[in-house]
Order: C-alpha cells, then sequence, then structure tokens
C-alpha cells in the first residue's frame, strides 16, 4: 500500500533507505528509530520482514532527485522530522544528517520543527516551550470549536453557560457523539470545557475529533490523532499540531497544565502501529475532521458519522459501545 506516496510504487523502497540513512549517525539509529522503520514498512508500504541493515545508503543528492514532486517531497521531509524526534537523547549530528536530506529536498526550517529540533539538541527547552506557546496562541481560533468561538473566546473564566450545553447532551442515546463525548469525560475523570478557567471551545471540538476517528486519550493515542488529522487534510495547522504533541509525548520537551509530558512513547509495544493505523485510516477521509461542526452532528451516532466521512472502523474500537452498536 503507497496511500502516502501517491501510489508512487516505485518510491517505497527509496524513502525506506532514506529513512535509514537519515538516522544512522554512525550507529545505524536507535533501536526504537529501527522498529519503526520496520513498522512504517509493514504496516504502510506492505513490506514484511525488513531488515534494516539490507537497505542500500542513499545520499541526499540521490534522494532529491528521485522524489521529483512537491507532495512526495513533503512527505518524506515530514517522515524524516517524525523519526528524528524519536531519537533520544537528540544529538546535533542527528539534527545535521536530517537537515542534509531536507535542504537537499527543499524544505524550509520553520515548517519542519527543525529550529524546535536544534533548541531540543541543545537541550534549550525553555525556547522550545516559547515556540510552543507561541504556536499555540497563534492556531487557538482555528482550533477552536467553529460554533463557540465567537460566544466563548474569553478562557480566563469559567462557563457555566457552556457546562450547561454541555450536560444537555447526556439526555441523548448511547453510541450518538454528543453522548459518548459527556460519557468520555465522565470515564476519564476530565472537567468539561468551562468547567475551568483555560480554553473552553478547544477541548470540545478536540475531543469529539478523538470519538469520531476512534483515538483515545493515551499519549500514544493523541500522537495517532495528530497523524490522523495531518493524513485527512494535509496543512501547517495540523503539522504543527503533531510536532507539538510529539514534542509533548515523544520528547518530554513541553507539557500544558493538563498533561504530563513524556519521553520515548512510540518505543512502546504497539504504539507505532496505532499511530501508522490512524494515518492510513486518516488518508481515507473526507474531510478536515477539527473544520467540522461538531455540535450539529451531536445527536448522529458516531458510527453514521465515520460512514459519512469514509471513516475505517479503528482496531481495536473506540468508543468500545460503538463496536456494541454496529454488531446489534
Amino acid at each position: 500500500m503507497t496511500i502516502t506516496l501517491g501510489g508512487r510504487d516505485d518510491l517505497t523502497v527509496p524513502l525506506l533507505r532514506a529513512i535509514r540513512a537519515a538516522i544512522d549517525v554512525g550507529d545505524g539509529g536507535t533501536a526504537q528509530q529501527r522498529s519503526m522503520l520496520v513498522d512504517l514498512a509493514r504496516i504502510v508500504f506492505g513490506v514484511r520482514d525488513l531488515d534494516p541493515d539490507a537497505l542500500a545508503p542513499i545520499e541526499p543528492e540521490e534522494v532529491a532527485v528521485r522524489f521529483d514532486t512537491i507532495t512526495v517531497r513533503r512527505r518524506l521531509r515530514m517522515f524524516l522530522v517524525l523519526f528524528m524526534l524519536c531519537r533520544h537523547p537528540l544529538p546535533g549530528e542527528q539534527v545535521a544528517r536530517v537537515e542534509a536530506f531536507v535542504d537537499a529536498l527543499g524544505g524550509a526550517d520553520g515548517e519542519l520543527g527543525l529550529v524546535q529540533a536544534r533548541a531540543m539538541a541543545d537541550a534549550a527547552i525553555l525556547e522550545i516551550t516559547d515556540d510552543l506557546h507561541r504556536a499555540w496562541d497563534a492556531s487557538l481560533d482555528r482550533m477552536t470549536e467553529t460554533t463557540l468561538r465567537d460566544e466563548y473566546r474569553n478562557t480566563e473564566q469559567p462557563s457555566p453557560e457552556l457546562v450547561a450545553r454541555i450536560l444537555a447532551l447526556r439526555d441523548l442515546p448511547r453510541g450518538t457523539l454528543g453522548r459518548e463525548y459527556v460519557e468520555f469525560y465522565r470515564d476519564q475523570g476530565f472537567a468539561l470545557p468551562g468547567e475551568k478557567p483555560g480554553i473552553p471551545g478547544f477541548f470540545l471540538g478536540h475531543d469529539m475529533c478523538h470519538l469520531i476517528a476512534g483515538c483515545g486519550p493515551q499519549a500514544h493515542e493523541e500522537i495517532a490523532l495528530g497523524a490522523f488529522l495531518l493524513a485527512a487534510h494535509e496543512s501547517d495547522a495540523h503539522w504543527a499540531y503533531l510536532l507539538g504533541v510529539m514534542a509533548i509525548f515523544e520528547y518530554g520537551a513541553y507539557g500544558p497544565s493538563d498533561f504530563e509530558a513524556k519521553i520515548g512513547t512510540l518505543g512502546r509495544p504497539g504504539a507505532m502501529a496505532v499511530v501508522l493505523d490512524a494515518m492510513l485510516r486518516g488518508q481515507q477521509c473526507y474531510v478536515d475532521l477539527l473544520a467540522v461542526d461538531h455540535l450539529a452532528m451531536a445527536h448522529l451516532p458516531i458510527a453514521e458519522i465515520r460512514r459519512r466521512f469514509n471513516i475505517a472502523e479503528p482496531d481495536p474500537p473506540f468508543p468500545a459501545i460503538v463496536d456494541v452498536d454496529r454488531s446489534g
């Protein structure tokens, strides 16, 4: 399967060779990076039992010739940066190696997170945190639930009206988006948007995306949702979001007050498979899932919303009630 390269079967092996070459700083890549490469080859490209050491070396100049369109170059650059961020600690040699490929492919530092990566390599965690805060502030309106932007733009005070509006969704049947949203918050022990100062309008749309996409709330599933959103709709905003959750849950560089930053999430058994599955399912989705009017669909069964948007069912199912509904 070559969905991520637009059906270019001729680029599967060169992509794997490029990643293998980019992660090698004299050690052949870390165990986590190599394991991720094997998963990528199997799950996305159907290449089973890949031996990373059997991939022939390739240099940036050859990669630039083979990857000859804007789309495939952009997708390779994204893979290179994501694999780079899965080396812990992140040395300058690793960043420089990826930079060589990115430069050959015509990438821009700001788009790809290389500025943040250099700060990671220099252990300049405060710089990364500042960058992520600025990106968060700049994209808040973009990520906030569309119908709530004006009414609940002020995030400094709790919003009892918003809480009441959300709690009314409890009256909907099980399996519907609205009811499962409330159940999700109850199960996880989360405060509802509007209960505390913060970002009342953002988390409603964000967590409804979790439910529709079938991505749970664990660290690797947060990364999986970022991969799903980016695969469904390639945009700077979704790429910035994915880099942000990678920084929080893979590199431990930054965490909002509600989150605990973690290191090496994608090195956990099965984590990379969940992320890649979400990416493949996202590429089949018809819409930018974050941009839809979630509240207007709150009364609909999640299974029906997935059918409308061409979203394949996740395995294992999430939320579980959707699988029960489908099986009768």
